[in-house]
């Protein structure tokens, strides 16, 4: 799917209406590992990379679509620490840290009502999602995870931290 839309934008190039194109993959590393997700990013956009070895983390590679080069890059989410994890490791410390109470409450919960069945057992990350949006209904009554996290939700300087500005620095850093 990717290919096909990156094929798509391709074709604009012709028409002068898009004038270059970069394509960044942002994934989650999981359990797996930041290796793991590199490497099978690499075998899964072979044809992307056009034999290039694929981009490390928060790097860049010059790739092939059809007939246009353009630049391919990927990002990870991850602790620095396990390079394992996943977005909403990130985003839960910095709900956790603005709404602490609220935070431990909607822990609490979740512990006390979740089925072994529900889908909030089967991974921390499912966890945390469920977590981030229980704290944000104290706030934000009925509102999604998404509206807790946007400009009505968490403050600006939440996100000036180091995973923030490891983004940034990558999407900023396209190699044109």
């Amino acid at each position: 799917a990717a290919l096909s839309l990156l094929e798509d934008l391709g074709t604009q190039l012709a028409f002068g209406e898009v004038s270059q194109v970069a394509a960044a993959f942002v994934f989650d590393a999981n359990s797996h590992g930041v290796p793991a997700r590199e490497a099978g990013f690499a075998a899964d956009h072979a044809s992307l990379l056009n034999g290039v070895a694929g981009p490390s983390h928060g790097q860049w590679v010059q790739g092939t679509c059809g007939s246009q080069r353009m630049p391919v890059g990927l990002f990870v989410f991850h602790d620095p620490t396990s390079k394992q994890g996943t977005l909403e490791h990130t985003l839960g410390l910095m709900v956790s840290r603005e709404w602490p109470q609220k935070w431990h409450a909607a822990g609490d919960y979740l512990s006390a009502h979740q089925q072994a069945d529900d889908p909030v057992t089967h991974t921390s990350a499912e966890s945390l999602k469920a977590q981030i949006c229980i704290t944000g209904q104290f706030r934000f009554p009925g509102d999604p995870m998404t509206e807790v996290l946007k400009h009505r939700g968490l403050p600006p300087q939440h996100f000036q931290g180091p995973v923030s500005q490891a983004l940034v620095a990558f999407l900023s850093g396209v190699p044109w």
